[in-house]
């Protein structure tokens, strides 16, 4: 199937109680083994506990429990890499609709030859990028 890179919307899907794609999720999330994990996912839901849209009552549990379930799913982060950011900055010149944490993704992606696994359509429109729906990961 090749290299594939797993964003933040997968993990959150899997972890957020009632997500409707979450039994799904988790499946895709277990499937990936061997999978690079964008080096911003992590950052991404530190800022969004941090800014209180994800409600945890323990951040440093919380995120011991993130790195068990990624460590059980075989996820291997990436270390951030300045040439991310400069060609992020690049993409979101390009591509006006991509948020900022969806450029660095994207941009990891597309320096790293990976095919994004997300449920954003947003990377559809990126020349040079695959997206992978989660949902076909699935047995299901």
């Amino acid at each position: 199937m090749g290299r594939r890179l797993v964003e933040a919307d997968l993990i959150l899907s899997a972890i957020l109680p009632g997500d409707p794609l979450g039994e799904v999720s988790r499946e895709a999330l277990y499937s990936l083994g061997g999978a690079a994990l964008s080096p911003y996912a992590l950052v991404e839901l530190d800022l969004l506990v941090r800014s209180g849209r994800l409600g945890v009552r323990d951040e440093g549990a919380f995120f011991s429990a993130l790195g068990n379930l990624l460590g059980l799913a075989g996820l291997r982060p990436l270390p951030p890499e300045p040439r991310y950011h400069a060609r992020a900055a690049g993409l979101r010149s390009e591509y006006p609709e991509l948020t900022f944490f969806d450029s660095l993704h994207a941009a990891v992606a597309v320096e790293g030859g990976y095919r994004i696994v997300s449920y954003d359509r947003v990377y559809d429109a990126v020349d040079g990028l695959e997206r992978v729906d989660p949902r076909s990961l699935a047995r299901g």
